[in-house]
């Protein structure tokens, strides 16, 4: 560490930028040995930034990896729900703004148009089909979100799931493939939910929530499994359900 502060006083006298840049880059390297700091650390704080599927398997024990994955999964669908809750509230100052014509009609039926296709209804007639989609913007229990991704993705190990961090293994009719935007784990969580509160194979569970809300009850995870997979598929709900209560997800 003495001859970094050596090595700094040298650029402080000197006016060079060049070799400050010199001195600066031995600087650097000295402290990498000092520190033993390697370019994977680098690369592996890349990857946590943005949010790969960690190597669950290679958690030995069972239960610690459920755990893992639990802790892991929960603050990112917590973030995915918050972002509906706000558009939310934006839908519903959108609404009164336009009713009040307060304020610029064509800037608020530009960001509701945009709500509308997102969505999955059509934005020119969307007026008439504002109820609808007041209820397709909703939140989806977190628990339950957390279930189906560790009952499709074998708790994060399965290898179909891993790639491209799709945890719900969603094909390409259920969500947009042409998109984009890199396939994060927070991509996959937020298209899983787009997909339940937009695509039409969902239409029965987005009625029994409504119908949870509108009795003013509590909703929670096993209030919605039941909807959550088509009839024929009933023993995937079973083993979701399974997962929820072996696993206090309720």
């Amino acid at each position: 560490m003495k001859l970094i502060k050596e090595l700094l006083e040298a650029v402080k006298r000197d006016k060079s930028y060049l070799l400050g840049f010199f001195l600066a880059s031995v600087a650097l390297s000295v402290l990498f040995h000092h520190h033993n700091w390697q370019s994977g650390s680098i690369q592996a704080t890349t990857q946590k930034i943005n949010t790969q599927v960690p190597e669950f398997s290679k958690i030995a024990n069972i239960a610690k990896r459920k755990q893992a994955f639990i802790e892991y999964l929960t603050p990112l669908v917590n973030k995915e729900n918050n972002r509906i809750k706000y558009q939310q509230a934006l839908l519903k100052s959108i609404i009164e703004k336009l009713e009040s014509e307060s304020y610029h009609v064509s800037a608020n039926s530009k960001k509701l148009h945009k709500l509308a296709r997102q969505y999955g209804l059509e934005a020119r007639f969307i007026m008439r089909n504002i109820d609808e989609l007041k209820n397709r913007i909703d939140i989806i229990p977190s628990n339950l979100i957390v279930s189906v991704a560790a009952f499709k993705s074998n708790w994060g190990t399965l290898p179909q799931a891993r790639q491209n961090n799709n945890l719900f293994l969603l094909n390409c009719e259920q969500i947009d493939c042409n998109s984009k935007i890199p396939s994060t784990v927070v991509y996959s969580i937020s298209q899983y939910l787009n997909f339940l509160n937009a695509h039409p194979s969902n239409a029965k569970l987005r009625q029994k929530r409504n119908s949870i809300r509108n009795r003013g009850q509590r909703m929670t995870s096993l209030s919605l499994v039941g909807d959550l997979f088509s009839d024929d598929a009933a023993g995937q709900t079973d083993q979701v359900i399974a997962i929820i209560k072996n696993n206090l997800l309720e």
